[in-house]
Formats: structure tokens, C-alpha cells, sequence
């Protein structure tokens, strides 16, 4: 059991996530796809601010933002993420697609979550985005099967979005729709860490979120060899921590010292990737206190 108010250390968290996140999925974008990627509609707060910041510099260089040190967190002093628009009425949209699915989103009926859930499988990122939002909004844990269906790879611009609702309807439900969650979204880990794809890099962050958002022990093993997995940058580390956390096993503990022992004993390539490393050093020893 967690001492009471224990995750109020982590409040920040998504603050300083969505900085690392802009950080990690834009080295790998830029190294291995020199040419800028279209902005995605994500369900996901921090995944919608990475998704912004990395289009704000995909034509010309990793953030240059220096991460300024608080509770063992990142946190950008680039400028402020873009605040999320005001959520839009059926009327206020001429795409009947659109406004079909923002009808379903205010329709709390069977038939409304019958019409978001057959969004999800849309070619339209911004239909799937909506949907999802919609469907975590009213807890539809029905939507969990036929999320777990979707591939990431056809997917494309709205995987963040699928993960994100697998990961937050997947901490609601119960049994067997809880199962089918956590299990798909570990395939979906193996999977990407396989295909590498250019959206891989975003995906894998975003499935180390949802598996903490599952708050289900099956997904812990996973990320704890993620957390001590060299080839996984620091920066994702921080992630994965903080989904530990969220998850709340004791038994995390091991993988986390050692993480600390290995990173302690470290020092960065630079001094901004040594900035990332002292950083995660400080979240590790908060999540050892947690814990």
C-alpha cells in the first residue's frame, strides 16, 4: 500500500513528461527521418503537446530548451505548450463526419457509444481522436475489444490515440475486459519495439503511459525491464518510472535500484544529456520513496 497522499509527489509529472516526450521522440525523428512528420490528433494531453512541439521543429532542430530541475522532474523552459481549444458543438462543424461523432460524444445512449466506437477504425485522425476522447469520457469499457483489434501500423497518425483509450479504459474495467487491455497493449510494446517505424518512438512512450494507467500488476515485469533495458533512452526512462509508480507494486523496487546504481555510476554524453540523466536519477529515488 502507498502512504496516503504518496502520488501527489508525482503531480507535475505530465508537465515535465510532455517535455521529455518532445525530447525523446524528436531525436529519433529527426535521426532516422530527416523529413518533417504531420502533426497528430491525440487523445492524450502530453502526447498532444509533444505532437506540437516536435511539428514546431521538425524542419529545423531539436528543442534547444534547457530542462530546469524541480522534485526530479523535467520541466522546459521553452515556451508555453499550446492551450487546448475549446471543445466544439455539432453545430460549430460543417464535416458531417465530424459532426456525427461530436453528436455521439453529447448522445450518452447505447446508440451514441455504438456510433463512437465505429470511428475508431476511421482513416480520419481527428474522428478517431474525438471518439476516443468521447469513449473514455463515459467509461465505455465496451470499446476495449474492438480498440485491442486495431494495429498500430494501419493506425498510423491515430495510434497515440487507440493506446491512450486502451490504457485509461483498460484502469476502469475489470476481468476480463481489464486482460484483454493490459495484454494488448504488451503485445503492442514487443510490436513496436520490433517494427520501428517512424511513429514507433512516439507509440512506445505512449504505451509505457497506458500500462501505468492500467494500475494492473501484469504490466509491471514489462516495464521494469524497459527501465534497465540499455538501449532504451533516459529520457523514456522517466516514463516508465513514473508508470511504475502509478501501478504501485513494492516488488518494482529491485529493478528500480538497480536503474539507480547503473545511472548513478553514469555520466552523460553532454551536458544537457547528463541534465537528463541527474533528472532521472532524482524521479528513480522519489519512486523508491513512494513505493
Amino acid at each position: 500500500m502507498r502512504p496516503a497522499g504518496s502520488t501527489s509527489r508525482f503531480s507535475g509529472a505530465l508537465i515535465g513528461l510532455a517535455a521529455v516526450l518532445v525530447f525523446t521522440v524528436a531525436f529519433f525523428a529527426l535521426r532516422k527521418q530527416p523529413e518533417p512528420r504531420a502533426q497528430v490528433v491525440s487523445a492524450s494531453a502530453s502526447a498532444r503537446a509533444m505532437k506540437s512541439e516536435l511539428a514546431s521543429h521538425a524542419e529545423t532542430e531539436i528543442p534547444t530548451a534547457r530542462p530546469v530541475r524541480k522534485k526530479g522532474l523535467l520541466r522546459s523552459s521553452a515556451a508555453p505548450k499550446e492551450e487546448e481549444k475549446p471543445v466544439q458543438s455539432p453545430e460549430q462543424v460543417s464535416d458531417p463526419a465530424l459532426k456525427a461523432v461530436l453528436a455521439a460524444r453529447d448522445d450518452a445512449s447505447a446508440k451514441g457509444t455504438k456510433t463512437l466506437i465505429a470511428n475508431l477504425t476511421s482513416p480520419d485522425e481527428i474522428l478517431v481522436a474525438e471518439a476516443t476522447k468521447a469513449l473514455i469520457a463515459r467509461k465505455a469499457t465496451e470499446a476495449i475489444t474492438p480498440l485491442a483489434k486495431i494495429g498500430l501500423e494501419k493506425a498510423a497518425g491515430s495510434g497515440l490515440s487507440v493506446i491512450d483509450a486502451l490504457g485509461k479504459l483498460g484502469g476502469v474495467a475489470e476481468g476480463d475486459q481489464k486482460s484483454v487491455a493490459v495484454d494488448r497493449l504488451l503485445q503492442m510494446l514487443r510490436e513496436e519495439k520490433r517494427r520501428r517505424g517512424r511513429e514507433s518512438p512516439g507509440n512506445l512512450l505512449q504505451i509505457y503511459e497506458a500500462l501505468g494507467d492500467t494500475h494492473d500488476a501484469k504490466a509491471a515485469p514489462a516495464l521494469e525491464a524497459e527501465l534497465v533495458d540499455a538501449n532504451v533512452p533516459r529520457a523514456a526512462k522517466v516514463v516508465v518510472v513514473q508508470a511504475l509508480v502509478d501501478i504501485g507494486l513494492a516488488s518494482s523496487k529491485a529493478a528500480l535500484e538497480t536503474e539507480h546504481g547503473v545511472q548513478s555510476a553514469q555520466k552523460g554524453a553532454d551536458d544537457f544529456e547528463d541534465e537528463i540523466r541527474q533528472e532521472l536519477v532524482l524521479t528513480i529515488e522519489q519512486a523508491l520513496e513512494v513505493l
